[in-house]
């Protein structure tokens, strides 16, 4: 063997064998980078040309982002593995781009991030912010929800020490960086180092961002100024109740100018309306499908409350006229048959109905958005399914555009008359209430008093007027309203008290009428002493928005050189944070 070493061949051979451990070792390791190459040996999670995080990285990173006790739960809630996953591609072209460009860090900054227990950990630019509020990665505000403005974001605080008093611990450190990432001092020193990297481009990046002091003064006058208005609802079923004509002959005059809307209606909404189904009228108390037991329990009572008045003699067509929540009210609660295009609780009333004969009344029905009482009028003939089928739907269609038009008309009064001079309130109430003496007649009341009160007058629906709460720009001065706009920028357009909106605001079943009360602007001495505060919070929202855009372009530069491994992100029910 000696001979064999000694000889010229065997030092060939043997210096071959040294070479190619060398090549392997060189191929598999860069030295003092931290980082590995790819290899076959080695799967990458994410690989950025030639460099490789592998599972370990992965898992590193996912480990400082849940931290201590996030459950597999909240973890699937916040998609925590996506967004590390994202998190530590993202770190890997910032890095990347940062060596391009010459950054780096020395190594007495990192030995002072590791010696007061700072980690840092790579979060989606997109949800750096929110993510660091959620998960305690930065400093919360003291009051309100939120990150400290400039400090520190995905920032995980080691455990470094024994007690708060005493020095540094390499142990203690240790077995945190091992609880947590699962790595050792010198691998998660190289992790620091490109995490630290990646953060200094990060804050080049943000700190790229200027804000205008006029552009933080309008913010600032859009957050604090107020504005109070008066306001008048307009519920356009108190109108189809009270202000439209629902009789035959008016809805047969506006199906003679609207006949194609009403057979194209038909096409869409025949099925259901067969031969046979029963004619119903309903009265309708409506509740939530969200409602406890506690919450129906008197409005099943006020359903059947009205049972017993139509059963002791009263028109089921008043009553409903009067009490019914649902659009046909209008029609004396006159659905004809219920279709499929009836809505939700269309199968319960069916077949509902179906055991009921001509001229009986329904037990109070319980269905998804409500309590309903039923009676049956008669029973579909085979020879006018058509005739009676557009009939209903025709009904239908008048109700909408009538009380609409009704609605729109109240509207255009109370607009003209408050901007000549009178006031909103006062011409609301004498509105109303010539309206309801016009169109109603007074309800019966105990046989001992006269029969006084108009219906119109005391509905719930009836139109109401009210003066807001202070608002912002931001705020909602009528939360009991749903309008199809903003209505607080609506009331900022309005420049002087007591200016009218010329355009009633549209709603989901209806319009708001809307008055300038008084407008309080932001003071500038308020402004002056927040103006540094809020230029910190602008420059760092805007500078997050500026680092998504940044991180964007890196991901659309790379191309196919970024690789990322999806499964990682995918979320198990069993699994546990790692």
């Amino acid at each position: 063997m000696m001979n064999f070493t000694n000889s010229v061949v065997g030092k060939a051979i043997l210096g071959g064998i040294v070479l190619t451990i060398i090549l392997v070792f060189a191929l598999e390791f860069r030295a003092g980078s931290g980082s590995r190459t790819s290899s076959l040996q080695t799967e990458c999670v994410v690989e950025l040309g030639r460099e490789c995080m592998d599972a370990k990285d992965y898992f590193a990173a996912y480990g400082l982002i849940v931290g201590r006790g996030i459950s597999a739960k909240d973890s699937r809630a916040l998609s925590l593995k996506r967004r590390a996953l994202d998190g530590l591609a993202e770190r890997e072209l910032l890095y990347a781009e940062a060596k391009r460009l010459g950054l780096g860090v020395s190594d007495d900054v990192i030995d002072k991030e590791l010696l007061s227990g700072r980690a840092r950990v790579s979060l989606p630019a997109a949800h750096m912010e929110m993510l660091s509020y959620q998960l305690g990665l930065c400093r919360p505000l003291e009051r309100g929800y939120g990150c400290e403005p400039g400090t520190p974001l995905g920032l995980r605080q080691l455990r470094v020490r024994r007690t708060a008093s005493e020095a540094f611990d390499m142990k203690v450190y240790e077995r945190d960086i091992r609880l947590l990432a699962n790595r050792g001092h010198k691998e998660f020193r190289a992790n620091l180092e490109r995490e630290l990297v990646a953060d200094r481009l990060r804050d080049i990046v943000r700190a790229r961002v200027r804000i205008p002091e006029a552009e933080a003064r309008i913010t600032f006058d859009r957050g604090r100024s107020k504005a109070v208005i008066r306001s008048v609802t307009l519920d356009g079923s108190w109108f189809g109740k009270y202000a439209v004509d629902t009789s035959p002959a008016s809805v047969a005059t506006w199906v003679g100018t609207h006949a194609l809307e009403v057979d194209e209606a038909w096409k869409a909404g025949q099925k259901g309306i067969t031969a046979g189904c029963p004619v119903v009228r309903e009265i309708v108390i409506a509740s939530s499908p969200m409602a406890s037991a506690e919450e129906k329990a008197p409005l099943r009572e006020r359903a059947e409350s009205l049972r017993v008045r139509v059963t002791k003699g009263e028109a089921f067509d008043a009553v409903a006229r009067e009490a019914s929540s649902a659009p046909t009210a209008a029609f004396g609660g006159l659905v004809g048959c219920v279709s499929e295009g009836y809505g939700p609780g269309a199968d319960v009333l069916s077949a509902a109905a179906g055991k009921l004969a001509p001229g009986a009344v329904s037990d109070v029905i319980e269905a998804p958005f409500g309590f309903y009482v039923l009676k049956v009028e008669s029973k579909l003939d085979a020879a006018t399914v058509e005739a009676q089928g557009k009939q209903q739907i025709a009904r239908g269609l008048y109700l909408r555009a009538a009380q609409r038009d009704a609605a729109r008309a109240f509207a255009g009064e109370l607009v003209k008359q408050t901007k000549a001079g009178a006031k909103l309130e006062e011409v609301t109430r004498a509105l109303t209430d010539e309206l309801a003496r016009r169109t109603g007649k007074p309800k019966s009341g105990p046989t001992s008093e006269p029969a006084t009160t108009l219906p119109a007058l005391v509905a719930t629906d009836r139109p109401r007027f009210e003066i807001s709460p202070p608002f912002t720009i931001s705020g909602n001065p009528l939360p009991d309203v749903e309008a199809l706009e903003p209505l607080a920028a609506r009331a900022f357009e309005l420049k002087d008290a007591e200016a009218v909106d010329e355009k009633p605001i549209e709603t989901s079943n209806g319009l708001v009428v809307i008055q300038l009360k008084e407008k309080m602007p932001a003071s500038k001495e308020d402004f002056e002493k927040e103006k540094w505060a809020l230029l910190r919070a602008m420059a760092d929202r805007k500078g997050n928005e500026a680092l998504v855009r940044y991180v964007a372009e890196l991901r659309r530069a790379a191309g196919s050189k970024l690789k990322v491994d999806a499964r990682y992100a995918e979320e198990s029910k069993t699994d546990a944070p790692q």
